[in-house]
């Protein structure tokens, strides 16, 4: 069975040459099958020879070969030279294959986190709001982590926070712009600006969301924030009052 997969591959590799060596004689060995061998002689016994295929080695039994033409040393040092720009050939596009498979992996890594970074917002979403005496709040998601019920408030320019609520999400009011926040009740208040990753209310994502929070807890109430226009702005919205609902839309891009 081995004999006869070489023989196979040597077959094919005499068309190779057909192609490869040009005018350049390989040593032929004729079988006694009717078959040859195309190659060069690496070794001899005298029981068998040794043929480089070029991509490969075989041993052939001398009782099986009917005959053999030798190369003379000009027509094997050719045939060396060929079979090496063939091997810088094969070499090279074996590179450019993997190059290019690793630019596909590449590609498809790029798509995948893409496909992974598509939010499946909801068009419209009907919120259930909370409501505390004269106001209205709802619950939102803070950095896909923190929940906080935070008072809609379509005055203030961004949200708002508590400080507890800042080191849950693990931010630190000791750096940043301090800045001058009304609150509700018409209070100013110093605060801090930051940046939110993420604020969700029941979908409706935004990222990137400018924030504040508070250097003294005051002037929320019982609430962990107001919920500004840096959330709202990005929304039609409007409240029915008739069923206690906050409607979110998002709005048609020009």
């Amino acid at each position: 069975m081995r004999t006869k997969s070489l023989v196979l591959f040597a077959v094919l590799f005499c068309v190779l040459n057909f192609f490869i060596l040009g005018e350049a004689s390989a040593d032929i060995i004729y079988l006694k099958n009717g078959m040859k061998m195309d190659g060069l002689i690496k070794s001899e016994t005298d029981t068998e020879i040794e043929l480089d295929l070029g991509f490969g080695k075989t041993r052939i039994k001398k009782s099986k070969i009917k005959s053999i033409k030798r190369s003379d040393e000009k027509e094997t040092e050719q045939i060396h030279k060929e079979w090496g720009l063939e091997s810088q050939k094969r070499e090279k596009e074996v590179k450019e294959l993997k190059n290019k498979q690793k630019t596909a992996n590449e590609q498809q890594r790029i798509k995948r986190k893409l496909q992974k970074d598509i939010r499946q917002i909801p068009e419209k979403a009907f919120v259930k709001y909370i409501q505390r005496k004269n106001s209205i709040g709802v619950e939102a998601l803070l950095d896909g982590k923190v929940r906080a019920e935070l008072l809609v408030d379509t005055g203030a320019t961004s949200i708002l926070l508590r400080q507890n609520i800042a080191k849950a999400l693990g931010i630190s009011a000791l750096h940043g712009k301090i800045v001058n926040m009304q609150v509700a009740n018409g209070q100013v208040v110093k605060a801090v600006r930051v940046y939110l990753k993420s604020v969700s209310v029941d979908g409706m994502e935004v990222r990137d969301v400018e924030a504040s929070v508070l250097l003294n807890d005051e002037g929320l109430s019982s609430w962990d924030g107001l919920l500004g226009m840096s959330y709202l702005k990005n929304f039609v919205f409007r409240i029915d009052a008739e069923k206690q609902e906050l409607i979110l839309e998002q709005k048609i891009k020009q």
